[in-house]
C-alpha cells in the first residue's frame, strides 16, 4: 500500500492526493499573546491510501488523532480570540508533533495496531507526505510565531492534545495533564494555579508520559530556536466527549493561561 511508490511519482499528481490544506489558521491577525498549535486535530486520510490498510472504525479511534482535541481548540479560540493552528491531516499518515528525523514519525505500530501502509514505505513517499503535511503546517506556525513576536516579548507557545483512559491496559488516572521541557516563570505560574485548583489532584505533571518520552516537537522547538515558554495540555478524551466537557475543560485552561500571563 505505498500509494507514491505504486502510482504517484511526481509532485503534480502528489497535489491531488493532498488537496485538503495541510493546516488551519483561526484568528490569523489575532494580537493574544499566546499560540495555540494542535497536530492531532484530524483523522482525515486521502482515499488513495485506502485507510492505510485500517478500517473506517480503527482510523476514527485515538491512533489517528486526539478525540476532543479540536473541538476544545475551536472553543478556546473563540473565547480567547487567540491564534491557533491545527493539522488537517491524520498523525498515522506523518505525525506533525515529532521530529522529521525520528523512524516513528510516520508509525507502523500505534499502540497494539498495525498500521499495514506505513510498512516498509520508500523515501520518495516520507518526503512527499513531509513537504505535504509537515513542512506546511509547521511554516503556518514559524509565521504566526514570528509574526507576534514583533508585538510581544512573553509569547507562549500551548499544544492541545488529549490523551486516552486506557493504554496498553492500563487505566490512566489523571483527567489533565501539564508537560513541558524547560523551566521558565511562566511553568512556575502554571504549575502554582493548578496546585491551588479544584482540580488539582487530577492534575499530571509531566504524566501521564514527559515530552521527551514521546519526542515532542513543535512546543519544544520554539524552547529550543526562540527561547519561548511553552507548554502542553493534555485532556483525558472521556472528558471531550460532549459539549459541556468541552466548555468545561475550556474555561480551565483559559483561567490558567490568563493567571500565567497576568502573573509574568
Amino acid at each position: 500500500m505505498n500509494v507514491i511508490k505504486n502510482h504517484y511519482d511526481s509532485a503534480t499528481i502528489a497535489k491531488e492526493i493532498f488537496a485538503v490544506p495541510a493546516f488551519e489558521v483561526q484568528n490569523e491577525a489575532a494580537e493574544y499573546p499566546c499560540v495555540l498549535v494542535c497536530e492531532h486535530a484530524s483523522n482525515y486520510i486521502p482515499p488513495a491510501y485506502m485507510h492505510l490498510g485500517l478500517s473506517e472504525t480503527e482510523t476514527q479511534t485515538h491512533i489517528g488523532w486526539d478525540l476532543g482535541a479540536r473541538d476544545l481548540l475551536d472553543h478556546l479560540s473563540k473565547e480567547l480570540m487567540c491564534t491557533t493552528v491545527s493539522c488537517n491531516y491524520s498523525r498515522l499518515l506523518i505525525d506533525c508533533n515529532r521530529p522529521l528525523e525520528v523512524e516513528s514519525i510516520i508509525p507502523t505500530v500505534s499502540e497494539h495496531y498495525k498500521v499495514p501502509g506505513n510498512t516498509n514505505i520508500g523515501h520518495q513517499e516520507r518526503q512527499i507526505r513531509s513537504d505535504s503535511i509537515y513542512k506546511p503546517f509547521h511554516a503556518a506556525v514559524e509565521s504566526q510565531v514570528l509574526r507576534l513576536t514583533e508585538k510581544h516579548t512573553q509569547l507562549p507557545i500551548i499544544g492541545i492534545h488529549s490523551f486516552t483512559p486506557v493504554f496498553h491496559g492500563e487505566k490512566r488516572p489523571w483527567e489533565f495533564s501539564l508537560m513541558w521541557k524547560q523551566e521558565s516563570p511562566f511553568i512556575s505560574a502554571l504549575i502554582e494555579h493548578f496546585q491551588n485548583h479544584e482540580i488539582k489532584d487530577v492534575v499530571g505533571y509531566n504524566e501521564p508520559y514527559s515530552v521527551e518520552a514521546i519526542r515532542a516537537h513543535t512546543t519544544e522547538h520554539y524552547t529550543d530556536v526562540h527561547k519561548l515558554p511553552a507548554a502542553i495540555f493534555e485532556v483525558r478524551q472521556d472528558l471531550l466527549s460532549d459539549q459541556a466537557g468541552i466548555e468545561r475543560w475550556s474555561a480551565i485552561i483559559q483561567t490558567a493561561l490568563r493567571y500565567a500571563l497576568r502573573t509574568n
